[in-house]
C-alpha cells in the first residue's frame, strides 16, 4: 500500500506543470512563487506572536501589506516540514501549530527534531489544542487536560500562542471557548494570546481592509493574485494546512539531515518592531542553521483511545483504513486534477471538494474510533471514485 500511495503522488505531480491561480494548484511551485512575491518589499510577514506584540504596541505599519502566516499541523507532519523548508530559503519564519493529541508523536523521532529546528531557526511553534471535544465538553476538565498538553509541547518548545484545532465540522461547542469563558485562562499558563480570539481583536481594532484566507476542506483560492492586489496597509492573514500542498513533481527536495538538537531558547524567535518613533519594522531574518531532515518517508497515521495523555504512535487495526482513505483521496485527486487542467470544469473542482471532505470524514472517524463511520466514508470514496 505504502509503494501504491507512492506512485500515486508521483502521478498526482506530473499533472501539476504550472504556477496558476485559474485551476487548483496545491503545489510546492506555487507556494514558492507566493514566498518570493511575500519577499518584496512591499510586505511585512508575521508570525502570530510577532503580529499580536506588534498590535499591543500600536506598531503595525500603514505604508506595507501586513501578512500573518499560519500553519495548522492537522495530519501530516512531513508535508509542514516541506513547506517550512521552503519558508526557510526565503528568509521567511511563520507559525506552526502543533497537535499533541494527533496521529503523530511529538516526543521523539524527526518529528520532534523538526519542533526545535523550528525553534532554533526564528519560527514560531505554539499549540493546536483539542481538549474540549476530547473530554466530551467538560471545561473544568479541558482546563486540567489542555494545561497537560502545553506543557508536554513546552518541553519539545517554548509556547507562548495558541489555536484551536477543529475536530468536527459542527461541534458543540469550539475548543477555543475555554478561553472565551474565562480569558484570564491564557494568563494563567503565560501565554500572549489564541489565534481565533487574539488576532481577529487586534485586525478589527486596526479598524483597516483585511482579508482571511484559509485552504480548510482543500479549498483553493487565488493566494498570489489576492496579494499582489493587497493595498498599503492592507491586513491579509494566511491559514495554510500543509497536507494538502504537493511536491510539484511528487519528489521533495533533499535538504541536510538535521543535526544534534540543543535545548530550544527559553523565548520564542518573533520579529522585532523598529524603535524609530515611525516604525516600518522589517521580516526577520535567521542566522543559517540546519535545515529539516532527508526525504521524508509516507507516513501511516494511526490512532488511539482519548487518554489524559498525548497520543503516541503505535500499532492498531486502523491503520488499514486510514492508508486506504489516503491512498484514494490521492489517487482520486490526481484524477480530479487532471480533468480539471483539461476541461476547467466547475463541476471537477466541486467533485474534487467533495473527495477532499470525506477524506476528512473518513480520518477524524477513524481518530474517534469510531470504525463504522470511517467505513462509510471509506465507502464514499469509493463511489466517488467509481463515478469518475
Amino acid at each position: 500500500m505504502i509503494r501504491c500511495l507512492l506512485l500515486t503522488s508521483l502521478v498526482l505531480g506530473a499533472f501539476y506543470a504550472s504556477v496558476s491561480d485559474s485551476t487548483v494548484n496545491f503545489t510546492h511551485s506555487y507556494y514558492d512563487a507566493l514566498l518570493s512575491e511575500l519577499e518584496k518589499p512591499r510586505y511585512l510577514v508575521l508570525n502570530i506572536s510577532g503580529f499580536i506584540r506588534l498590535a499591543e504596541k500600536s506598531q503595525i505599519p500603514d505604508n506595507r501589506v501586513v501578512v500573518i502566516l499560519r500553519h495548522d499541523v492537522d495530519l501530516l507532519p512531513n508535508a509542514s516540514m516541506w513547506l517550512s523548508y521552503l519558508e526557510k530559503r526565503h528568509n521567511i519564519t511563520s507559525t506552526f501549530y502543533i497537535r499533541t493529541r494527533g496521529p503523530y508523536s511529538i516526543s521523539e523521532g524527526e518529528v520532534s527534531q523538526w519542533i526545535r529546528w523550528l525553534s532554533r531557526s526564528g519560527f514560531e511553534v505554539g499549540l493546536h489544542h483539542e481538549d474540549l471535544y476530547h473530554t466530551n465538553y467538560s471545561f473544568t476538565e479541558a482546563v486540567r487536560l489542555f494545561r497537560m498538553d502545553l506543557e508536554s509541547l513546552r518541553r519539545v518548545s517554548p509556547v507562548i500562542t495558541v489555536c484551536s484545532h477543529g475536530n468536527l465540522q459542527e461541534q458543540k461547542y469550539a475548543n477555543y471557548e475555554i478561553f472565551t469563558r474565562n480569558y484570564t485562562t491564557l494568563q494563567e499558563h503565560h501565554l500572549i494570546g489564541e489565534a481565533y480570539i487574539t488576532v481577529p481583536s487586534h485586525i478589527n481594532s486596526l479598524k483597516r481592509i483585511s482579508t482571511y484566507f484559509s485552504d480548510t476542506g482543500g479549498t483553493w483560492k487565488p493566494w498570489l493574485t489576492k496579494l499582489v492586489r493587497a493595498q498599503q496597509g492592507e491586513v491579509v492573514y494566511y491559514l495554510l494546512h500543509p497536507n494538502y500542498w504537493q511536491s510539484t513533481t511528487g519528489r521533495n527536495p533533499s535538504p541536510p539531515p538535521i543535526q544534534a538538537t540543543t535545548p530550544p531558547p527559553t523565548q520564542t524567535p518573533i520579529h522585532t518592531p523598529s524603535q524609530t518613533p515611525t516604525p516600518t519594522p522589517t521580516p526577520t531574518t535567521t542566522p543559517t542553521t540546519p535545515l529539516p531532515a532527508a526525504k521524508p518517508k509516507i507516513e501511516e497515521t494511526t490512532s488511539t483511545p482519548v487518554s489524559t495523555s498525548p497520543m503516541s504512535r503505535n500499532d492498531n487495526p486502523f491503520e488499514t483504513y486510514i492508508i486506504t482513505a489516503g491512498i484514494l483521496a490521492t489517487s482520486i485527486v490526481a484524477i480530479s486534477v487532471y480533468a480539471s487542467r483539461i476541461k476547467a470544469s466547475r463541476v471537477v473542482h466541486k467533485k474534487k471538494r467533495e473527495i477532499m471532505k470525506e477524506c476528512e470524514l473518513a480520518l477524524q472517524s477513524l481518530e474517534r474510533r469510531d470504525l463504522a463511520s470511517a467505513r462509510h466514508h471509506v465507502a464514499s470514496l469509493k463511489k466517488l471514485k467509481d463515478d469518475h
